[in-house]
C-alpha cells in the first residue's frame, strides 16, 4: 500500500485498487512478466465464474487456483492430483463449492469470480517456501533499491504464509534486522 501511494498518491483510481482489482489483474501481470521474459507457473486454464476452460490436458499436474483480482493469497487453493483431484470434473467440482475466506473476513465462494488454473510449483526442500521482496525507485543515476525484506519460515504453500521476514542490507547482501512490524 505505501509503494503504491508512493507511485500514485491519492488517485481515486489508484486507491480503489487497493481493495479491488479492475485494471491490473493477474492476467496483466502474467502478460507483463512473460513479454519480459521471466518464467511464471504455466497457466493450465481458466474459470470464467461458471466453468472450466482447459488450455492443455491436466496430465498429473498438481494445480494452483488463483483469484485473477486478488491479493496475499486470497482465494488460492493449492490442489494435488491424485490427492485433491483426478480429473477436469473433479477440478470444475472444487470451483462450483469450495468457499474461501474473503479480505474482509467472510467466507465466498468461486461462483461468479474469474480465476487462472495454473502450476503448482514448488522449491527444493532445501530452499524451502519464501520470498523477496525488492522495492526499487529511478534515479537520474540509474535504478536504486529502496527495501529488500526476505520472507521465510513459511508455514503453508506459499509465501502467504511467512512466520519470519527481514530487512536485507543489499549492498552487503545480508540480514541486518527483522520486520518486526510485519510478524
Amino acid at each position: 500500500m505505501c509503494s503504491l501511494f508512493m507511485i500514485a498518491g491519492n488517485d481515486p483510481t489508484a486507491m480503489e485498487h487497493i481493495i479491488q482489482e479492475r485494471l491490473t489483474t493477474k492476467p496483466f501481470w502474467r502478460d507483463l512478466m512473460e513479454r519480459g521474459g521471466c518464467h511464471i507457473p504455466q497457466q493450465i486454464g481458466k474459470w470464467d465464474g461458471q466453468k472450466l476452460v482447459l488450455d492443455m490436458p491436466l496430465d498429473d499436474t498438481d494445480v494452483v487456483i488463483k483469484l485473477t483480482d486478488a491479493f496475499f493469497g486470497i482465494g488460492d487453493q493449492f490442489l494435488v492430483h491424485g490427492e485433491d483431484y483426478d480429473t477436469a470434473a473433479d477440478l470444475e467440482h472444487i470451483l462450483k463449492t469450495r468457499t474461501y475466506e474473503s479480505y474482509e473476513g467472510g467466507t465466498r465462494d468461486y461462483n461468479g469470480r474469474e480465476a487462472l488454473i495454473v502450476e503448482f510449483c514448488r522449491p527444493p526442500p532445501r530452499l524451502a517456501v519464501h520470498s523477496l521482496d525488492i522495492l526499487t525507485t529511478a534515479t537520474s543515476e540509474g535504478v536504486k533499491v529502496l527495501t529488500c525484506l526476505y520472507w521465510g519460515e513459511c508455514t503453508g504453500d506459499s509465501s502467504h504464509s511467512t512466520t519470519a521476514g527481514y530487512v536485507v542490507d543489499v549492498e552487503k547482501e545480508v540480514i541486518c534486522a527483522p520486520c518486526r512490524w510485519y510478524v
